[in-house]
């Protein structure tokens, strides 16, 4: 046993690796072993839409004219009657080497390819898993410039299974959040190394996954702030800061890949309505900006990001610790982007962001947070608190997998055939995580009755 720890210890690189095939490996069970039917989970809704790049332009090749399965584009049509994909390309871009794999396989085992069948299925979801896992690997290198080794190793332990990006991993891997989760990591770690030493590499891959990020939800678009005061520790170096990197010839190199990253969404939209920049949500805007739901988005019983995730609160008295501990600016920092985010996310006309487990557009902004929140393991995970402190996690570890693992069987759990979600069903859902009632009733939404979107 010495042995084998001590090959890994001299050998981190296959650590990661062994670790990265058995991450992959029992994730890709637990998806298989709690799906029902995988095309209502990971080809339906919004994660259609930003799949259906993908089988237009290989297995269909229209798409400008989106012959593949109009309706499930969720498209909108410009004054010209043109049909415009709703959503960006972002997680069609990352998809893309996934579902090319899938596209192979299928030549051999499929008359008629169409980019629904359990090969894509599978492909897509192992993607999901293979950039969450990337993500968490960027971010426990950037929290070890932080804080202790230790903490570092529990705070992305706690990224993933004590909140909802769990869910969106497996539970929904076609959507969104956990390719944000990843390109956001590959920002923050590539802002890092670029403050560190600045190469072409470093500027490469910032302005990539930055324009990546932005293409995948434009509301990423704030992390930009925080190449300007990481590693900052005085007003006055901001100004050096600011000097630097617009001095810097490097910096407009990441600039060019960060537009390159998005040129291909500005080419289609120029293809499909004439202009370079389309709104293509047409009616759904920040309609609550004047009156943003903040606390709804909070602390609301529909999707409340801490009443589903508490344990992101740790990143509050994470920001004081920063704050003691010199690093100021970067907690300043952190909290403005937060505040941020929270604003626009209140201010969105769904601002609850309904049929989602927990609040999940905050899911893009969780590798800022793990920051704060590793100075707060840093701090109490000390002596006799550890054991306080690794209770408490296992304990909600265990309610977030279970409520996963729950709504993924019952899904959109909330305002269901009728019946207003509220906290007395938040209560019966815990109950049912405990196992103190059995079975579920009429506060669960029943997978049969779903609307058929095959």
């Amino acid at each position: 046993m010495a042995k084998i720890i001590g090959f890994f210890t001299r050998n981190p690189k296959w650590c990661a690796f062994l670790i990265g095939v058995i991450f992959v490996f029992c994730n890709l069970v637990i998806a298989n072993n709690t799906r029902s039917n995988g095309r209502r989970y990971i080809f339906w809704s919004d994660a259609m839409g930003y799949y259906a790049y993908l089988p237009s332009t290989f297995i269909y090749q229209d798409l400008l004219g989106c012959s593949y399965d109009v309706d499930k584009c969720f498209k909108n049509a410009d004054p010209n009657k043109r049909v415009i994909f709703k959503y960006t390309s972002g997680v069609a871009i990352l998809q893309t080497p996934f579902f090319l794999t899938a596209l192979g396989v299928s030549q051999f085992t499929e008359t008629n390819p169409d980019g629904l069948s359990e090969t894509f299925e599978f492909c897509i979801t192992m993607g999901t898993i293979f950039y969450c896992f990337m993500a968490l690997l960027l971010m426990f290198s950037v929290l070890k410039r932080y804080v202790k080794t230790q903490s570092a190793i529990i705070t992305v332990i706690l990224a993933y299974f004590g909140t909802n990006l769990f869910y969106y991993t497996i539970g929904e891997s076609g959507m969104s959040h956990a390719y944000s989760f990843f390109t956001m990591s590959w920002f923050i770690y590539s802002v890092h190394g670029f403050l560190d030493k600045p190469t072409w590499k470093n500027s490469i891959q910032i302005g990539f996954a930055f324009g990546l990020s932005t293409i995948i939800r434009p509301t990423n678009f704030f992390i930009i702030l925080l190449p300007f005061f990481l590693k900052i520790q005085n007003f006055k170096d901001i100004s050096t800061r600011i000097q630097f990197l617009t001095r810097q010839p490097l910096t407009y190199l990441g600039v060019l890949f960060a537009f390159l990253a998005i040129l291909p969404q500005l080419i289609y939209w120029k293809l499909q309505s004439g202009k370079f920049l389309f709104f293509s949500y047409s009616e759904e805007t920040f309609v609550y900006l004047k009156n943003p739901h903040i606390a709804d988005i909070l602390w609301g019983n529909v999707s409340g990001l801490f009443v589903y995730t508490p344990l992101l609160l740790l990143f509050i008295p994470g920001l004081y610790f920063m704050w003691q501990k010199k690093w100021r600016f970067e907690a300043a920092i952190i909290l403005t982007i937060f505040a941020t985010i929270t604003y626009f996310n209140a201010s969105w006309w769904c601002y609850t962001f309904d049929c989602g487990f927990g609040h999940r557009a905050f899911i893009e902004y969780y590798p800022m947070l793990l920051i704060p929140i590793a100075f707060s393991f840093d701090v109490l995970f000390v002596k006799w608190k550890s054991v306080i402190l690794t209770l408490i996690l296992v304990l909600f570890f265990f309610i977030n997998i279970r409520m996963s693992y729950l709504y993924k069987k019952y899904p959109c759990w909330k305002d269901d055939w009728g019946i207003k979600w509220g906290w007395s069903n938040v209560a019966y859902v815990l109950r049912v995580v405990f196992y103190i009632d059995p079975r579920p009733t009429y506060h669960f939404r029943v997978i049969d009755k779903l609307p058929n979107t095959n």
